[in-house]
């Protein structure tokens, strides 16, 4: 007779019934799915803001559009070779998720006000997102790092859009390229219509404790 070291699902079964074996040879895999826990690799600059029993959001890749809330129960002791930290979170109970599945965990780690722009400000070029700054009289392509989706259609920019900066509110706009002469007249702040056609702009924003995360995982 054979016993299970603990409750679980039998996943995988390497042997056949009246099969001889030899000393050592795997039986069965069994998986405690109960409760389910995720797996994380933290990068090394986060790893002193995490601790046990943070609050950490599950979004599985095969569930789009839901989040799960998990919480850190173990942090592992030494950084690995891909310069991280490995720390595991447990779900809460009565979750539809399925060991294996991957998924991307996000830990709150401290809040920093990020610029915030429209949306529509914003161009996908290949995996890049780029956006249109009037500088001296001209537009300058950047590419830049995008954050979180805000409420109103908004957007936290991480890096390439400093508070202040005048960025074209229609990237997609006709004729929006990089070089294109604009007008900004001091009191309005926006550039007007030059010789090639429109180019509108606006200050970004900033948005209040966007918060930074640590990503990573597979269940």
């Amino acid at each position: 007779m054979v016993r299970a070291p603990f409750d679980g699902q039998v996943t995988e079964k390497s042997v056949a019934p009246g099969e001889w074996v030899a000393p050592g040879r795997t039986l069965f895999t069994l998986v405690d799915d109960d409760p389910l826990r995720i797996e994380m690799s933290v990068p090394e600059a986060a790893v002193r803001a995490i601790q046990k029993d943070q609050k950490v959001e599950v979004i599985a890749i095969a569930r789009p559009g839901k989040t799960y809330t998990a919480r850190i129960t173990r942090i592992g002791g030494e950084i690995g070779k891909t310069r991280a930290l490995i720390a595991e979170a447990t779900l809460d109970p009565q979750s539809d998720l399925v060991p294996g599945m991957f998924a991307e965990a996000h830990v709150t780690i401290g809040e920093t006000p990020k610029p915030v722009v429209p949306r529509t400000a914003l161009v996908q070029r290949g995996k890049l997102w780029h956006a249109f700054a009037a500088v001296n009289g001209e537009l300058k392509e950047r590419i830049v790092q995008r954050g979180p989706d805000l409420d109103g259609d908004r957007v936290a920019i991480l890096q390439g859009v400093a508070k202040g900066d005048q960025i074209v509110i229609d990237a997609k706009a006709d004729r929006i390229e990089d070089g294109l002469r604009v007008v900004q007249p001091a009191a309005a702040r926006e550039p007007t219509r030059d010789a090639k056609g429109p180019a509108a702009a606006k200050g970004a924003e900033t948005a209040p404790g966007d918060p930074g995360r640590a990503q990573g995982g597979k269940e």
